[in-house]
Formats: structure tokens, sequence, C-alpha cells
């Protein structure tokens, strides 16, 4: 909740202590409205779930920027190679104009993605703070009838994620994309869909993405994860194990619930999620 009803951005920056200005600007974060970071942001242990609904989809957006960050520094350092071999092979004549706007191109590039990992990291902090002081409230005796709410301090930030794999955190954002209108599930469902067909493509299976619009996929890509969690007893390690390659769907136990899977899985994978919405109990 906003103080402001969201028209403080240009003053809502919180300060340090020794500072003297009394209005600063919010910082930039991953949505345009930071609200987390904003002194007039209210919240508390009704919207815990929403906050971790946002952290886990920055939490993906944050290893994106990762990703993009390594392949533009590899560009990168190609172009430098190419550089120092052209200086070689031609010493004394300055360095071809095309190979210097493409290394400015590139650094420019990766600097943009190494400052979305910081904002982003900025981000998930002050949501985790968030997190711990509402749920600490929950579990405290000392709780009064009346509305339960936390006002913005980040004097003391200390930030501790759970580790957890890449898979489990896009099935995270994927569940989050079905129940909050407000999250954007978008890289949760491209990366998913990319596993997704890998699984498929070594079982056996045909992966029809391609033909589904976005939100058909968001369903069918969460429900092929739910699919996958009962095939395998709900456990993560077996999933990795089959997404790695190391374990296929014909390795579990009891040959006709493995047909039956892969024939609802293959559902999934044309789009047909309301054939599995009595099974699973999940849209």
């Amino acid at each position: 909740m906003c103080l402001q009803s969201c028209y403080g951005c240009h003053e809502g920056g919180i300060q340090d202590d020794n500072s003297q200005n009394n209005s600063i600007p919010v910082p930039k974060g991953y949505r345009a409205k930071n609200c987390p970071s904003c002194k007039y942001f209210l919240t508390g242990p009704a919207f815990i779930f929403g906050m971790q609904a946002l952290q886990n989809e920055i939490l993906i957006a944050s290893e994106d920027a990762v990703e993009k960050m390594d392949e533009f520094l590899l560009r990168k350092q190609e172009v430098e190679g190419s550089i120092y071999e052209f200086r070689v092979a031609h010493p004394g004549q300055n360095t071809p104009t095309e190979l210097t706007l493409l290394l400015n191109k590139h650094q420019m590039a990766y600097l943009l993605e190494a400052e979305k990992v910081d904002i982003y990291a900025s981000d998930i902090t002050k949501l985790e703070t968030l997190v711990r002081q509402s749920t600490a409230i929950l579990n405290s005796e000392n709780t009064q009838d009346g509305y339960q709410l936390i006002a913005n301090d980040f004097k003391h930030i200390e930030r501790s994620i759970e580790d957890c794999s890449n898979l489990r955190l896009y099935y995270e954002g994927l569940k989050n994309g079905i129940i909050y209108a407000s999250i954007d599930a978008s890289k949760a469902v491209d990366k998913s869909t990319d596993i997704i067909s890998n699984i498929a493509d070594n079982n056996g299976l045909t992966p029809k993405f391609y033909k589904l619009d976005k939100n058909q996929k968001l369903k069918s890509a969460k429900q092929f994860m739910d699919l996958l969690l009962v095939a395998t007893d709900f456990s993560w390690e077996r999933i990795e194990n089959i997404v790695d390659g190391n374990l296929y769907l014909s390795d579990l136990n009891e040959n006709e619930k493995v047909e039956s899977i892969k024939f609802e899985l293959q559902n999934l994978l044309d789009g047909k999620t309301s054939l599995l919405q009595n099974k699973t109990g999940k849209i």
C-alpha cells in the first residue's frame, strides 16, 4: 500500500542517517515503480505471498541478466582477440573502426546487464527484509487486534535467500503467474518450456509449444511440472536427473502409471490442459 497513492515517487527515497536532503527520488528497481524501496510503502503479513511471488520473479530476471552478462563478456573477449591479432599482423596501423565500435557495443551491453543484476539484488534484499519482518509479526506472541502493517526502514538489511535449483525457481514462477495477475511469468514460461522440450525429446514425446499462445504455455508448463512431481513422488532430485538425461520416464516404477503419465504429458504438450484438471486438481 502507498501512503501517497503512487504520487510520491519523486521524494520517497530512503536516505542515510547523515543525509541533509529530506527529499530524494526512489531509486531504480525491477519495476517502473520501485515500491519496496520507498518510504511511503506499507506492507504486512497479509501480503507475504505476494512479496515472495515478486521476489521469485526478480530472481528469474536476475538469472537471465547474468546469462546475458556472460554472453556479452564472451563476445567482448572475442573482439578483443580479433583486435590483438590485427595489431600483431599490422603493427603501427589503426584498429579498424568496425572492430572498435563492436567492442564498445558489447562492453556497453555487458555493463547494462551488470547494472540490472545490482538493481535486482537490491530489490530482492529489500523484499526479503519485509518478508522477514512480516513473518516475525505472525510469529509474535504479542499480536494485538487491528491492522498489522510494516513501514520501510532499511537501516539494518540482511540478505539470506534460500538456494534452490533453477527448475524449481521456474516452477514457482509458473505457479505465481497463475495465482497473481500482477506477476510477469513470461521469463519463467520461456525457461520452463525450453527445459520441458528437452525432457520431451529425451522421452519420445513431441513438444508443440510453438502452437500455443502465452496463456496456454503457462498452464501447460505448470501442469507438466505438476505431473512430473506426481510421477517422481515429489522428488526434485529425480526430476533434475530427468532434466539432465540421467533418468528417463521409462525408468520409473509401475509401467502402467508411466504410460498413463506419458499420455497425459503429451496432451499437455498439445495444449490440452483441460483434460488434466480433475486429475491434478490444479489449472
